[in-house]
């Protein structure tokens, strides 16, 4: 993010790191996506599309955008809606546990002569 523009715009989406996404993350969209795609070669039986350790929490997020200097403008939850023709459908709500969606903006800083 160096030299990142004054008032410029990072937008975000995530899954967090928790029991309940791993479990719904991990276990039950990885075995769908495996069977919804089981014809590609790429899918053999130990393929994993998400990798855990790589989510990050809110938190975790927040210090580092805060880090840079971006301040966080708004967050919400990403939400499972079900399955409707073979796809996985999402809403967008307030709770975090699984997958989050947001964005940032760079703070102005005065600079020091």
């Amino acid at each position: 993010m160096w030299g990142w523009p004054i008032n410029g715009i990072f937008c975000y989406d995530t899954i967090n790191r928790n029991v309940v996404s791993k479990i719904i993350a991990i276990w039950f969209v990885d075995r769908i996506l495996r069977w919804q795609y089981k014809s590609l070669v790429v899918i053999e039986n130990n393929y994993k599309v998400h990798n855990w350790k790589k989510f990050i929490k809110p938190f975790e997020l927040f210090h580092l955008l805060k880090r840079y200097n971006l301040k966080n403008q708004e967050v919400k939850g990403i939400i499972f809606a079900g399955i409707k023709n073979g796809n996985i459908k999402t809403k967008i709500g307030n709770s975090t546990k699984i997958a989050y969606i947001g964005y940032a903006q760079k703070k102005h800083t005065s600079l020091l002569l």
